[in-house]
């Protein structure tokens, strides 16, 4: 979802678009395809919200292309552990969880009102090296960055879980925080930038 006044970028993709193969930095696999179209695509609309300075909430493949746009790496095919193991089915995927640690300090850590947490686990890939402007918040036990936030005071949000899909009452009810928190910093930016609401700017 994009408007002129937020972008939420997620990544829940289709069994056509499996893998994130972004420029020469996550090169693709045997077996998995991508689509370089919306990689392109996605990659001049993560600069550009980061050019306006638009709010962003990056899910999953939102927090890898970001990092790749800004001029990060991936790891291609996180090593199977006992928090990250191959992608399964889908009524598995959708069930798997692991515990996460939050930075002291991070924006994250004080929206979610703790250091500790449980997520979901969709994804095969991750930040290697973290983009210039960037740092990472959030880590599972086995070392994979599950976050990262933007240096500056860009209200820019990146998670590697899926927040949406987490739906039972008390999962959603621990990450509406976050939701409360992009929903606010755009109509923040809307009201300050009246003339994007409409189109003419």
């Amino acid at each position: 979802m994009s408007t002129r006044c937020s972008i939420a970028s997620t990544g829940w993709c289709s069994p056509a678009e499996k893998t994130c193969t972004l420029a020469h930095r996550a090169p693709p696999q045997a077996g998995r395809t991508s689509a370089p179209r919306r990689g392109g695509y996605e990659l001049a609309l993560a600069r550009g919200a980061r050019e306006r300075g638009l709010p962003v909430l990056a899910i999953c493949r939102g927090l890898q292309v970001s990092n790749i746009a800004f001029g990060g790496s991936l790891i291609v095919d996180i090593p199977t552990t006992a928090d990250h193991r191959p992608v399964r089915g889908a009524d598995q995927q959708l069930a798997a969880r692991h515990p996460i640690t939050l930075a002291e300090g991070s924006r994250l850590a004080a929206l979610y009102g703790t250091r500790n947490r449980v997520v979901n686990t969709i994804h095969h890939q991750s930040i290697d090296v973290t983009a210039p402007g960037l740092h990472p918040v959030a880590w599972a036990p086995d070392g994979i960055v599950e976050a990262v936030e933007a240096d500056d005071d860009w209200p820019f949000w990146a998670v590697q879980w899926h927040p949406e899909k987490m739906i039972a009452p008390d999962e959603a009810a621990e990450e509406m925080p976050l939701f409360a928190a992009f929903v606010s910093a755009a109509r923040e930016r809307a009201a300050e930038h009246p003339a994007a609401e409409k189109g003419t700017r």
